[in-house]
């Protein structure tokens, strides 16, 4: 392992609130990495060499001693059993060499917990990358069977796609760094699951189990998220695979579901295959569905759309009753009634025609869906 400057003028930095004396950090060619006297920064330490070569602790007890030295303790920084580094204390060696050990020990704390976390950093970036071509319908073969093999994943094992997004509530976004550090301790019971996050949204590839265990699973999470950015947050659940080729298919599943829960403000848990009309409005190509939109909704001024979408709304969800539905907008029957004839006249679909219904309430539906999926 060698120590980055970065690194080292992190750890200086945390120590020397410790003690009263200046501190140098040495790398194993005895140059001074990081100090707190920034002048002698890229100096050389014959003392810090003998120190590396010696794997002892040297004192010196005067400035001449050594080349480049001051008087002090410098004092090997092991790591895994090899010499990393040395760190000094300079001053009188009666006072600072009984600080030598403590010192040295704190160092190389603080040297293992960086490099935990660059490890644990480097490995979460290597699922990120894997995540990031399962769920890509054009990917590459080679580097999936790479990082699988060096993330020790099992290639074979049922999985299914999960996506998670918040419902904003506010224009605030949440930071998903939090999100990251709260999954771990979810999946340690799951070895053969993993995550990325990626584009404002967690990308869980999750081991297939038993229902209620996954249930508990994405219970805590949704609550402990929910909790602590105090936003909804839901999780579209996709089909399970078995195939590589076939993982950019459950993750288009667990899109649609999220998209669809975050375009009716639902934080729900939901699977895909749960969903009925919605697998349909949300599966339909950009393309397609703008030709539909097109041909129902060309002729309605876009001054009365609105309100077209909220008569037709009321109708549908008083099932059709011209009484309740008026009293739902707060207005007379017969006027409910000339605004339905309004839809008719203006589109030549009859609302009161089941056929004709059917048509206007997926347009009205896909046009709403289609300008939250632009506006995203």
């Amino acid at each position: 392992m060698k120590l980055e400057p970065k690194i080292a003028n992190t750890i200086v930095d945390s120590l020397k609130d410790i003690i009263h004396y200046e501190i140098n950090l040495f790398d194993t060619t005895g140059t001074i990495i990081a100090s707190t006297d920034a002048k002698r920064v890229g100096t050389f330490h014959d003392g810090a060499l003998k120190v590396v070569k010696q794997r002892q602790p040297v004192v010196i007890t005067s400035d001449d001693e050594f080349h480049g030295a001051r008087r002090g303790t410098n004092l090997p920084i092991l790591f895994n059993e090899s010499v990393v580094g040395v760190i000094g204390i300079t001053g009188a060696p009666e006072d600072v060499a009984p600080l030598g050990n403590i010192i040295k020990k704190m160092t190389e704390i603080l040297i293992r917990e960086n490099w935990s976390q660059m490890t644990r950093y480097n490995r979460q970036n290597n699922f990120d990358t894997l995540v990031g071509q399962l769920i890509t319908r054009e990917h590459d073969h080679s580097l999936i069977n790479y990082l699988m093999t060096v993330l020790e994943v099992d290639a074979d094992c049922p999985r299914r796609v999960l996506v998670g997004r918040f419902i904003p509530t506010t224009d605030a976004h949440p930071s998903f760094s939090e999100l990251a550090e709260l999954l771990p301790k979810y999946l340690a019971k799951y070895p053969n699951s993993f995550y990325a996050i990626a584009n404002s949204q967690l990308c869980l590839i999750l081991e297939d189990g038993p229902t209620h265990t996954d249930s508990r699973l994405l219970s805590g999470i949704q609550a402990e998220v929910q909790q602590n950015f105090e936003q909804p947050f839901t999780i579209g659940i996709g089909r399970t695979v078995t195939n590589i080729d076939d993982y950019w298919l459950s993750y288009q599943d667990a899109a649609a579901v999220a998209s669809w829960q975050q375009f009716t403000n639902k934080a729900a848990i939901r699977k895909y295959s749960d969903l009925d009309i919605e697998l349909v409005l949300a599966a339909i190509p950009q393309d397609r569905a703008s030709d539909f939109l097109h041909s129902v909704l060309q002729k309605i001024p876009q001054a009365e759309l609105g309100e077209f979408k909220q008569v037709l709304n009321a109708y549908v969800n008083n099932n059709g009753s011209i009484i309740h539905g008026a009293a739902e907008l707060f207005i007379h029957k017969n006027t409910f009634q000339n605004k339905l004839n309004r839809i008719h006249s203006v589109t030549g679909y009859n609302p009161r025609e089941l056929k004709d219904f059917v048509v206007l309430y997926l347009a009205f539906l896909l046009d709403d869906y289609q300008g939250f999926i632009k506006a995203k």
